[in-house]
């Protein structure tokens, strides 16, 4: 049992974790190709603030071959993962991971370990920053 618990630690840590994000354009990812029509779908399965117009900044990590999109309005970013066998535009809206900057970001000190949904202030700051540097900026208008 130690020596396979062992050789997941020594596999883990060969992959990509650990090397910083390669930050690229959305529009160089044909994964992401469908960006406007997830984030139409996004607005409409999170039932918007029912305002007219929504931002949005999407990053492209292409070491991971993932994306986060930061919802300016409602201060989330969503962990994007192009996903095969369902509808490309629910991608985002279906995201296992998103972080809410008031309710799934705690102090350091308080977060749980253990928890992998809530994380320290510091990441979501990070997350955050990396989104408007190095993001695509989208206006959405939402059609209620």
């Amino acid at each position: 049992m130690q020596i396979l618990v062992c050789i997941i630690l020594i596999i883990g840590s060969v992959g990509t974790q650990g090397y910083p994000p390669i930050y690229e354009p959305v529009r160089k990812h044909s994964e992401f190709s469908h960006v406007k029509s997830a984030l139409e779908y996004l607005i409409k399965y999170e039932k918007g603030l029912r305002r007219k117009r929504y931002n949005f900044y999407v990053v492209v990590d292409a070491r991971e071959k993932q994306a986060f999109v930061y919802w300016k309005e409602k201060e989330t970013i969503y962990l994007w993962i192009p996903k095969l066998g369902i509808p490309p535009e629910t991608d985002i809206a279906l995201a296992k991971r998103r972080w809410n900057s008031k309710r799934d970001v705690c102090p350091p000190a308080q977060c749980a370990f253990g928890n992998n949904y809530m994380i320290p202030r510091k990441y979501y700051l990070e997350m955050l920053r990396d989104c408007l540097k190095h993001g695509t900026h989208y206006a959405v208008t939402a059609n209620f």
